[in-house]
């Protein structure tokens, strides 16, 4: 049977760790940003197209399928 070697772990690495791990947390929080503000923009493109169609005096049932059809896609990043 083999006894594995205990696991040492420096100050230094504890350092580095702390630091990478900073760094990745920050790569997702800006990714989590981007999305978000890509899916904002999409919200706000739709939901102004659909307003003008819904409030026009003779709605217009093409733009209206479009924004649906928008809506109901994925953003694409």
């Amino acid at each position: 049977m083999v006894v594995p070697e205990p696991v040492r772990i420096t100050p230094a690495d504890l350092v580095r760790l702390r630091v990478e791990s900073g760094l990745v947390l920050g790569e997702i929080r800006a990714e989590v940003q981007r999305a978000e503000s890509a899916w904002r923009q999409h919200l706000i493109r739709w939901y102004r197209d659909g307003r003008l169609a819904a409030e026009a005096r003779a709605p217009d049932i093409s733009l209206l399928q479009r924004v649906l059809d928008g809506l109901r896609n994925p953003v694409r990043l």
